[in-house]
């Protein structure tokens, strides 16, 4: 089964927004955790899930946008 027309155009759109998305879960999971750690609080946060999420969405989106060029 052939790709239709203008699949590629539509997967490395869908390969910006989640490229995008990644990068701003990435950045809030990095805010959190200098946030806490430079708070005077004893204990500080280290956000690891929004992290990770951001990097497999910034994987996949690069991989989108390869692909759909």
């Amino acid at each position: 089964m052939a790709p239709q027309p203008g699949a590629e155009v539509k997967r490395g759109s869908q390969g910006q927004q989640e490229l995008i998305s990644g990068l701003l879960w990435m950045g809030g999971g990095i805010a959190i955790t200098v946030i806490t750690y430079v708070a005077d609080i004893p204990v500080y946060v280290v956000a690891w899930g929004p992290i990770i999420y951001g990097v497999i969405k910034v994987i996949r989106g690069l991989i989108n946008m390869v692909r759909g060029r």
